[in-house]
């Protein structure tokens, strides 16, 4: 099966407006394994939206060949943390200085999650 690079999916709402995004990216046939990534709107924050889309992209991965998951949270990001652990992540590792935003580095935490099929 050839695997697409990435997976980019809308989140809409019942009215059909977007109000985020969720994908999975950097699919890698030789692992299996894929990068999560996802954004809601801030007036869709504190809802479950973002735990409901990551609970559904996670029956779509293994469609793609996706077995693993793993996913970044700056460690400021608590929410974040909260929708990757509630739906069966676990914190791998601390990573300093991953990314920089707004001209500051950040230290991110890298969460892993297998996903049986």
């Amino acid at each position: 099966m050839r695997l697409p690079w990435r997976l980019p999916l809308l989140i809409l709402n019942d009215d059909n407006d977007i109000i985020g995004r969720i994908n999975l990216h950097k699919i890698c046939r030789q692992t299996d394994s894929a990068y999560l990534g996802y954004r809601v709107g801030k007036n869709n924050i504190n809802r479950g939206v973002a735990s409901y889309a990551v609970k559904q992209i996670l029956t779509l991965a293994p469609q793609n060949g996706v077995k693993y998951i793993i996913a970044l949270a700056s460690t400021a990001n608590k929410p974040s943390q909260i929708v990757l652990i509630k739906n069966g992540f676990y914190k791998k590792r601390l990573i300093f200085n991953k990314a920089f935003v707004n001209g500051q580095q950040i230290d991110c935490i890298e969460y892993q999650k297998e996903i049986s099929q």
